[in-house]
């Protein structure tokens, strides 16, 4: 429990081992590092996905706030029994609460990796009302989630946002029935529409950051050459870029394996003196 709300992770390898936590994007869920976390368990890191509260497991609240989802995957790693500050490795909207956590509990975090996510100032626009990951505003945001009369139904309408080509059909399946369940009428999304509307850290987090920070952006992601170089500004041109071929925003739907090795890759550096 966090603040009253229940919390649901799910952990891989050896307990009491330094740890890698692994954070979910917006309206996604835990599941969806299923097949991801197990490439990256060695004899000296366990592996630990969370689902953040209004997602997947995890119960919903009135409000949700990065400070929120920051304080519970820092809570997962006491009640995980980690070794050490963890490694905070977060995708889209899941990775402004990262930024949170290091920028405001530095002690906890021992690197920092950003996956796909536009860590900016807002323009303008954008000021009020709070915005999405993908720019949609909150009117559009916040809706009643559709009930399908069947599961079979359900599953057939389960899409990523941003819609992406080239999502492998095995994962989508496993991913579609993670995200449903069972409501009077019918079948719905696990996750609380309300989760949607944050509004994205800015370059100010990004400079308070102090511990290893890297960068993972898909090739045809949202993370454009101009929004790098806003925010490799703000991080003090210190952090490495690699850019996955080929991937769409959700890079463990359509590049698993690339992403695995960009991780291995960044976690095997940081772990050498």
């Amino acid at each position: 429990m966090v603040s009253g709300c229940r919390i649901s992770y799910w952990l891989w390898g050896q307990a009491g081992l330094p740890g890698v936590i692994l954070i979910h994007g917006g309206g996604a869920h835990a599941g969806w590092w299923d097949h991801i976390a197990p490439w990256l368990v060695t004899a000296d890191r366990c592996v630990v996905a969370v689902d953040l509260s209004g997602h997947g497991d995890s119960g919903h609240r009135q409000s949700y706030g990065l400070e929120d989802w920051a304080a519970e995957m820092l809570a997962v790693a006491r009640h995980a029994g980690l070794d050490g500050p963890a490694v905070l490795a977060g995708h889209s909207l899941g990775a402004w609460s990262t930024v949170v956590a290091a920028a405001e509990h530095p002690e906890a975090v021992s690197g920092l990796i950003l996956m796909d996510c536009r860590i900016t100032d807002p323009p303008p626009e954008e000021a009020d009302p709070p915005s999405d990951e993908s720019g949609g505003s909150a009117a559009r945001t916040i809706r009643a989630p559709r009930v399908y009369p069947t599961l079979e139904e359900a599953l057939g309408r389960y899409r990523p946002e941003p819609a992406q080509e080239g999502n492998l059909p095995f994962v989508m399946r496993h991913l579609a029935a993670a995200s449903t369940r069972q409501v009077e009428g019918g079948w719905t999304w696990k996750f609380d529409p309300r989760v949607l509307v944050q509004r994205r850290p800015g370059a100010a987090a990004l400079r308070q950051i102090t511990c290893p920070v890297t960068v993972i952006r898909g090739e045809r992601g949202l993370v454009t050459p101009p929004i790098m170089a806003e925010m490799q500004t703000a991080l003090g041109g210190r952090a490495p870029v690699i850019e996955v071929p080929l991937a769409g925003h959700h890079l463990m739907l359509d590049q698993p394996l690339s992403l695995v090795t960009a991780l291995r890759s960044v976690l095997a550096e940081w772990a050498t003196p």
